[in-house]
């Protein structure tokens, strides 16, 4: 088979006889003329690698540079085999594959990259290059706070423009693609996947000797600090109902890298592509907008105290992105960008207030979640999966990486605490135990310092 010496090895390290060796790839990158590839490729996470190819070569009549964007899905190295379930590189890859092509065939391909070729033996995939900047360069590289803020506003609009025209075709794509995973069962082997992570983490700087077996882990955790850990996420769990969650069809993992934007009019790009759609499916609302504000060192949050109006802002584009007609659709858009262009508290006054607040309590508990996740995501990482996510950050290192997550968590307990809109929901005592229930118990994992004001309010009945 063509390309089978190239099964174990690291797609950052491909040569140019290596793409030479894929009968996928169109002649155009590898004719003769080419004499030269590069890569610009990096392990993003644990289960893959993706960034640039350069292609280089010369003709009489002028030189050769081409470019395509590269991911390939690889095995995970965890212990965990709950984390290993979730990230089986086949299903991810097969995933995106069918996930693409049925937006694309439903929804429009104006906001995702070309697919090129696909290797599926080696679970390589290789869009058309976009040359647009990502949301998360473009933060990096604005220094004016105004603008900087303009950018993530602009990130959450197209994100929910986006979202509504997912949610409005949604009925059409194939059931499979439907399927909620969000089950209790899965709900609390995620949780206590992550949890063990952070709190072995812990332990470990401490000098604790720890057992490798993750049942042994459990008991030793529960033994330690008085608890029981399984149970004890089973409440959080439990307690989400009062949230009442609505879920849609969405992207799924909406990072800043993961969005890129084409030149502006009116303040607002003419072009957007989203990458990486490996977890599309069926989230809670809101989740792609707190995955998209949730990069390293609060480069793409917005605050606690715009979380008001960053909701309306966002179910009022959202609601936009849902009309089915084309020019209904463009329409109304422009009006709420004309609006923004004058004062973006005018778009927000047209979402009622107990919607905006109910969705912004979701986003505030989701936000929390989302941290504890990235925590135990950056627990997990190698040292060099942690630099692809500081890389370019000013001042942002390894160390404050692996504690900042924690410190968002303690945040946004003592937000909900005090500014929380509970009175939105049906059973608001329900949705503050929920706040309560984490910050009881990472305050008895002795990983997160709650005040005891903060708890003292969080557990009023």
């Amino acid at each position: 088979m063509n390309g089978s010496h190239l099964s174990r090895k690291p797609l950052k390290d491909f040569t140019l006889e290596d793409y030479r060796s894929l009968d996928c790839l169109p002649k155009i990158y590898t004719q003769r003329a080419i004499i030269r590839a590069n890569n610009s490729v990096s392990p993003q996470s644990g289960h893959s690698s993706s960034g640039i190819v350069y292609f280089y070569g010369k003709r009489k009549s002028h030189r050769i540079n081409r470019r395509l964007f590269a991911k390939q899905h690889h095995v995970v190295e965890d212990d965990s085999t709950f984390y290993h379930s979730q990230r089986d590189p086949n299903k991810l890859f097969t995933r995106e594959q069918r996930s693409v092509n049925w937006i694309s065939e439903l929804v429009g391909k104006d906001f995702l990259s070309k697919p090129i070729a696909t290797d599926s033996s080696l679970l390589l995939q290789f869009y058309r290059y976009v040359q647009f900047k990502s949301d998360r360069d473009r933060l990096i590289e604005e220094k004016n706070p105004q603008r900087k803020r303009a950018i993530k506003y602009e990130g959450h609009r197209n994100t929910a423009i986006i979202g509504g025209r997912l949610h409005a075709n949604q009925n059409q794509f194939p059931s499979d693609l439907l399927q909620n995973k969000y089950t209790q069962n899965y709900e609390i082997s995620n949780l206590l996947d992550q949890m063990l992570v952070i709190v072995k983490h812990d332990l470990v700087k401490k000098g604790v000797d720890l057992p490798n077996d993750s049942e042994r882990l459990k008991e030793f955790i529960n033994q330690k600090y008085g608890l029981n850990i399984v149970t004890d996420m089973a409440e959080v769990v439990d307690s989400q109902m009062f949230l009442e969650y609505e879920y849609v069809l969405g992207h799924g993992d909406n990072r800043v890298h993961h969005l890129k934007s084409e030149t502006f009019k009116r303040g607002f790009p003419r072009r957007k592509i989203f990458l990486d759609w490996e977890q599309f499916g069926k989230h809670k609302l809101g989740h792609d907008h707190v995955t998209y504000g949730s990069a390293e060192n609060n480069l793409s949050d917005l605050g606690l105290d715009e979380l008001s109006t960053l909701s309306g802002w966002i179910l009022a584009y959202r609601n936009a992105g849902m009309k089915l007609n084309n020019k209904k659709r463009r329409k109304l858009i422009g009006e709420l960008d004309d609006l923004a262009s004058v004062r973006r508290s005018g778009i927000v006054s047209r979402v009622e207030g107990n919607i905006r607040d109910k969705f912004s309590l979701q986003m505030l508990a989701q936000g929390l979640a989302e941290n504890i996740h990235l925590d135990s995501s950056n627990k997990r990482y190698t040292s060099e999966q942690r630099k692809s996510h500081t890389k370019g950050i000013s001042g942002w290192t390894e160390e404050r990486m692996l504690e900042h997550r924690l410190e968002k968590v303690r945040e946004t307990l003592e937000f909900a605490a005090t500014e929380a809109p509970y009175s939105a929901v049906e059973n608001p005592t329900g949705v503050q135990n929920y706040f309560n229930l984490w910050a009881n118990l990472l305050m008895r994992l002795e990983l997160v310092d709650v005040p005891q004001e903060t708890m003292k309010v969080l557990s009023k009945r």
